[in-house]
C-alpha cells in the first residue's frame, strides 16, 4: 500500500510538472509571465499534489470538488484546512480555464482565512494579486483596509477605505461602522458613537451601526449608568430586527488583539461576502456563453457607465473649484467687513470720542453734560490753583483759625498765599516774540495784585467782624 501511494504521488508530481512545462512553453523564452495570465500564489504545492494523488484532474470536476471542500471547511472554521483548498482551486482554475470572477473570489476566501489566523502579511501579499487580478474592486479594497487596520497603519487602511466607498457608495456605511470599530477597540469610546449616531441619521435602522453604538456605550467608562442605558436601548432597537444578532453582541472589552471579532462582523453585515462564495463554474452566470448580443450589451454598458463616471467626474471637480472659489472670496470679504468695522468703532467709539462739558476748561460755570463730537478732546493739563481761589483759601482759613494764628493768616493773605508747587521750567523766551513775554510778565502781576487786595479786604472784614 505504501509504494502504490509513493507511485502515486510521482505520478501527480510528474503530471504537475508537465502542466508547468506546457503553459510556460507558450511563452516566449526569457519573458515574464504575461500580464493577462493569473498571477500564481507562489504557496507551498504539497496541497495540490496530494490532491491529485487522489485521481482528481485539470478539469471542472476537480475544480468544483475543490471548492466544495474549502467551503465546508470554512463553514466549520477550520481556515487552515479551507486556505489550502481554495489555493488548490486557484492554481487549477488558473491553468484550466482562468475564469476571473471565480479566481477573485477564493483569493477574498483566502484573505479572510489568513486574516483570521493572524498571518497579515500574506493577507497583504493575496490582496495585491487580488489587485491585480480585478482592478478597484470594493470589496478587496475593504479587505485590504481592514488588513491595514489590525496592523496599526492608518492612513493606508483610510485610503483603502476611501477607495472601497469610491467603487461602491452602498457601502459608505458598512466601511463607517467598521472604522467605528476599529476606533473602539483603541478606547475611543465617544468617537465610535459619533461615527455611529451620524449612520443612523442616514439610516436609522442599520443593524450593525446599532449593534457598535451599543458595544460602545455598553464599554464607556465616563457616566456609566446613563451609557448603559443607552446600550440596553440599542440592543433593544438591533434585537427587534432580527434575534440573530444576539449572538454578535460583544461580551469582552474590545481589545486590538482580538482581531477575529472584525472579519466576523465583516460577512456577517457585507451585503455578498457570505452568500455569495466560490462556487463551480456552471453556477456564475456568465461563465462559458457565447453570446454576442450579451457580450455587446455589456461591453456598451461598460461604455456608458464611463462615460458617466467621467462625466461626474468632471462636474464633481468643477463643483469643488467653484465652491472653493466661494470659500476664498467668502473670506475676503470677511476681512474686508471686519477691517470696516474696526474703523468705524474707532470713528465712532464713545470712549475715544466722548466730550465732557464744553471743549474750553476755563468755563466753570456750565454746567457738565455728555456729548457726542467728530474730534479728539484736548489732552488733560495739570493746572495750578489760581490766586483768586488762593487768597480765598487764605481768608477762610484765617477765619476758622484761634486768635494765636490769626496774626499768621493776616500776614499769609496779605503776602497773597498760594499752596507750593514744584517749580516749573523756566521757559525762555524766543527772541522773535518780546511782547508777548512783556504781555505775559503784565497779566501775571495784575493777577497777583488783584489777590493781595481781596485777601486785605477779606481779612478786614472778618476782624471788624470779630470786635
Amino acid at each position: 500500500t505504501g509504494d502504490m501511494a509513493a507511485s502515486t504521488v510521482k505520478v501527480a508530481q510528474a503530471a504537475y510538472a508537465d502542466m508547468q512545462r506546457t503553459v510556460f512553453s507558450n511563452a516566449p523564452y526569457g519573458q515574464a509571465w504575461p500580464r493577462r495570465v493569473p498571477m500564481s500564489l507562489q504557496a507551498p504545492q504539497e496541497p495540490l499534489i496530494e490532491f491529485l494523488a487522489t485521481g482528481r484532474g485539470y478539469d471542472d470536476n476537480g475544480v468544483a470538488a475543490a471548492v466544495r471542500e474549502g467551503n465546508e471547511s470554512f463553514q466549520r472554521r477550520e481556515f487552515g484546512r479551507a486556505r489550502d483548498m481554495f489555493g488548490v482551486a486557484y492554481e487549477i482554475c488558473r491553468i484550466h480555464h482562468a475564469y476571473r470572477p471565480l479566481l477573485h473570489d477564493l483569493l477574498l476566501r483566502r484573505i479572510l482565512c489568513f486574516s483570521m489566523m493572524g498571518d497579515f502579511a500574506k493577507a497583504l501579499q493575496e490582496c495585491e494579486i487580488a489587485a491585480h487580478l480585478i482592478p478597484n474592486e470594493a470589496t478587496a479594497n475593504l479587505l485590504h483596509g481592514i488588513v491595514y487596520s489590525k496592523l496599526g497603519r492608518v492612513d493606508e487602511a483610510n485610503y483603502a477605505f476611501q477607495q472601497a466607498v469610491a467603487m461602491r457608495r452602498d457601502f459608505r456605511d458598512l466601511v463607517d461602522c467598521m472604522v467605528a470599530f476599529f476606533t473602539l477597540q483603541h478606547g475611543y469610546c465617544d468617537r465610535a458613537v459619533q461615527i455611529c449616531t451620524q449612520v443612523l441619521q442616514r439610516n436609522p435602522r442599520y443593524p450593525f451601526a446599532l449593534l457598535i453604538r451599543g458595544d460602545a456605550y455598553k464599554y464607556n467608562p465616563s457616566a456609566w449608568l446613563i451609557h448603559r442605558q443607552h446600550a440596553a436601548e440599542d440592543y433593544a432597537a438591533l434585537l427587534e430586527l432580527d434575534l440573530s444578532y444576539q449572538s454578535l453582541m460583544s461580551r469582552q472589552q474590545p481589545e486590538p488583539s482580538r482581531h477575529v471579532r472584525a472579519d466576523e462582523l465583516l460577512l456577517s453585515f457585507h451585503p455578498s461576502l457570505q452568500t455569495q462564495g466560490p462556487r463551480p463554474y456552471n453556477q456564475y452566470a456568465l461563465c462559458r456563453r457565447r453570446d454576442p448580443l450579451a457580450v455587446a450589451s455589456l461591453v456598451l454598458y461598460a461604455v456608458a457607465k464611463l462615460r458617466l463616471l467621467t462625466r461626474s467626474g468632471m462636474l464633481t471637480r468643477g463643483v469643488q473649484q467653484a465652491y472653493e472659489e466661494l470659500l476664498e472670496q467668502r473670506s475676503q470679504l470677511e476681512r474686508k467687513v471686519r477691517r470696516l468695522v474696526e474703523t468705524q468703532q474707532r470713528i465712532v467709539s464713545p470712549r475715544d470720542h466722548q466730550v465732557y462739558g464744553p471743549i474750553d476748561p476755563e468755563h466753570e460755570s456750565i454746567r457738565r453734560y455728555r456729548r457726542y463730537w467728530m474730534e479728539v478732546p484736548p489732552p488733560a493739563v495739570a493746572q495750578q490753583p489760581s490766586p483768586v481761589k488762593a487768597s480765598r483759601a487764605a481768608a477762610t482759613a484765617a477765619a476758622r483759625a484761634s486768635p494765636r494764628h490769626r496774626s499768621e493768616a493776616m500776614l499769609l493773605a496779605q503776602e497773597g498765599w498760594r499752596p507750593w508747587t514744584s517749580p516749573a521750567p523756566r521757559q525762555t523766551a524766543s527772541p522773535a516774540s518780546p511782547k508777548l513775554g512783556r504781555a505775559r510778565h503784565a497779566a501775571q502781576a495784575t493777577a497777583l495784585h488783584t489777590a493781595r487786595r481781596g485777601a486785605r479786604r477779606a481779612v478786614r472784614h472778618l476782624l471788624l467782624r470779630s470786635h
